[in-house]
């Protein structure tokens, strides 16, 4: 009679805090994972157990339905009563239980040593399952000086089988090197013994491109590349030093015998000495360059984990100028990264607690004053204060495609409410400008998001339009925007280069672009009065604009002057403080009721017209 070592519901007795609930782990896809698992392993429930085919070869069981007492009988009779202990442990918080015994070899009859690693699962059901691994100590650490020949008890084999596993844990299979976790462990030993006596510096290298050797020359090519790099490192730095390779193509240098903050500059040269001669792979030549962060303690960090995060910030800032070359970690840095931080979150927070509104800038007929149109701009309000916030309190938001992608469907369906509603007042709609984010075209479906939502809320193609920037053509994913502003077009939206002037190749874009409007970048229309270079630039594309059969806009009007001088050179329509900053839909009521004209226009406009 097989008599049961763990009941399927969870004993009261044995546990004296409550275990956090879980999903069942007997199920078909972690049973179908266990296959994927270099070592043996099995799981327990109840009495049933899923075993994985290598252990099942092993133990030479044929039957497909095992149970407990088939795997306690294949261990020695020793070992058997601290097995079922293991399985009895009261479990206070589910945690992993090492233990050592020997399991028999059924193919030749002989037992070998395992190291056992368990973990409980409560499920919420109340059941207690167990996740078993087992390691073959001798077969997986022979390589390790022999271990298992000088072991003399017990005892000495399950401390030197934990230190070569800590060893192998702490080890990075393709180069050698420490990798992250090594790094961790062994920089913090130096750290407690340090006591700010000595300055301890940190180089956090990146390799430069390093996908595209990869992709171009093969894995294997890579593979050369990452361990030739390490094999540097380690000769060029024999002392004083911990090299590490925190994954991919990520080193990292710790230099904790540094007598002089002055001996940062020559360390980091010689790191980047280390890539100016080429690799020779299989007759080819091949050549990367790295990108190096690093920060020091004590001036920037109390400890190994902030001194990494001021690497990588520093890293992270140098990548985004331009590759190449060595950035040292300063507070100017940290307070970038900490307010990109905020942003994100603050972006987060509006969204989740549906904070986002649009706000409407008047376009005008510059002669008439008639109102011809709306930009739809993003505002935020501040539950607490009332305070009323821009899209630049969350720009960096919008290179997150997903919280891109859920602004813009907030922004869009609010608009369209908006549109709705004064159609239910009986007011004539005037097209409103959609601002859209590079991010948003790399799905290659914003086209289509954007059509379904509008048929959705029923809006007529007429009534939008889509502003885009020149920074678009610059990014990647630019043959997506092109198909999406074609398909929209094509639906009858019409499509306006915002901020032009401002970005690369501008006659170019007008030439190969879907685009009805140019509008002229504030930044131009700010200084006409001031500078004739800027005004003869201005004056030249509202004249290119008729050749084109484009809409020329002027943005950022703010005074009366260059108002005048914007008529006089024929640019007929605009937008800007001048006429009309952000105003709410409410106040859009009142415009479409005033037949489109401005209640309030300004003073030239009063005495002239």
């Amino acid at each position: 009679m097989r008599t049961p070592i763990v009941t399927s519901e969870c004993d009261q007795n044995n546990s004296s805090a409550p275990v956090a609930l879980t999903h069942s782990i007997f199920s078909e896809t972690n049973k179908a994972l266990l296959n994927q698992i270099p070592n043996f392993a099995f799981i327990l429930h109840s009495n049933n157990v899923y075993i994985n085919e290598d252990f099942q070869q092993y133990l030479n069981l044929q039957t497909q339905n095992i149970e407990l007492q088939d795997i306690i009988d294949t261990i020695h009779p020793n070992d058997i009563t601290e097995f079922k202990e293991l399985l009895n442990t009261p479990i206070d918080d589910p945690h992993n239980i090492e233990h050592q015994l020997r399991i028999i070899n059924n193919m030749n009859g002989e037992y070998h040593w395992f190291l056992v690693l368990a973990k409980p699962n409560l499920t919420s059901t109340n059941t207690i399952e167990w996740f078993i691994s087992l390691v073959d100590v001798e077969q997986h650490y022979q390589s390790h000086q022999n271990v298992l020949t000088k072991l003399k008890t017990q005892k000495e084999m399950s401390n030197k089988v934990k230190n070569a596993l800590r060893i192998s844990n702490e080890t990075d299979e393709l180069t050698g090197l420490l990798n992250r976790y090594g790094l961790k462990n062994n920089a913090q030993q130096f750290f407690k013994a340090n006591n700010h006596h000595k300055y301890i510096s940190l180089f956090l290298i990146g390799l430069d491109h390093f996908k595209n050797i990869n992709d171009t020359q093969g894995y294997s090519a890579g593979d050369f590349i990452l361990k030739s790099f390490a094999k540097r490192l380690k000769k060029e730095f024999n002392h004083s030093t911990l090299i590490s390779r925190l994954g991919s193509d990520e080193f990292a240098v710790v230099y904790y015998d540094m007598q002089n903050i002055d001996d940062l500059d020559a360390i980091g040269k010689k790191i980047l000495d280390l890539m100016h001669e080429p690799y020779d792979y299989n007759g080819k030549t091949l050549s990367s360059s790295m990108s190096i962060g690093c920060a020091v303690y004590p001036q920037d960090a109390e400890n190994f984990s902030n001194l990494l995060q001021c690497a990588d910030t520093a890293l992270s800032d140098l990548k985004t100028r331009g590759r190449g070359g060595i950035q040292y970690f300063n507070e100017n840095l940290f307070n970038v990264t900490r307010n990109k931080a905020i942003q994100i979150e603050t972006a987060r927070r509006i969204i989740r607690e549906k904070l986002i509104s649009p706000y409407y800038q008047p376009k005008v007929d510059l002669t008439t004053l008639k109102v011809i149109g709306f930009e739809a701009l993003l505002r935020w309000k501040s539950p607490k204060t009332q305070a009323l916030f821009t899209p630049e309190t969350i720009a960096e938001a919008f290179d997150d495609f997903e919280l891109s992608s859920k602004i813009s469907a907030e922004m869009q369906n609010r608009i369209f409410a908006d549109i709705k509603k004064w159609q239910s007042l009986g007011k004539k709609i005037i097209p409103i400008a959609i601002n859209a984010s590079p991010v948003e075209f790399l799905r290659d479906n914003y086209a289509e998001t954007l059509l379904q939502r509008m048929q959705t809320a029923d809006i007529s193609p007429n009534h939008i339009e889509i502003e885009i920037t020149e920074h678009f053509f610059s990014d990647r994913g630019v043959e997506y925007v092109i198909r999406a502003l074609k398909k929209l077009q094509d639906a009858g939206i019409k499509i306006s280069l915002d901020d032009f002037g401002t970005g690369h190749s501008s006659l170019t874009h007008l030439r190969d672009l879907p685009v009805n409007s140019i509008k002229i970048d504030y930044s131009f229309i700010e200084k006409i009065t001031e500078q004739k270079t800027i005004a003869a630039i201005v004056e030249g594309i509202v004249k290119l604009g008729p050749v084109l059969n484009m809409n020329i806009i002027a943005e950022g009007i703010e005074n009366e002057e260059q108002l005048e001088m914007l008529i006089k050179m024929g640019c007929s329509q605009g937008q800007g403080f001048l006429f009309k900053d952000a105003i709410t839909a409410k106040e859009v009521e009142n415009i479409l009721e005033n037949s489109m004209y401005l209640s309030n226009p300004p003073i030239w406009h009063r005495c002239c017209f």
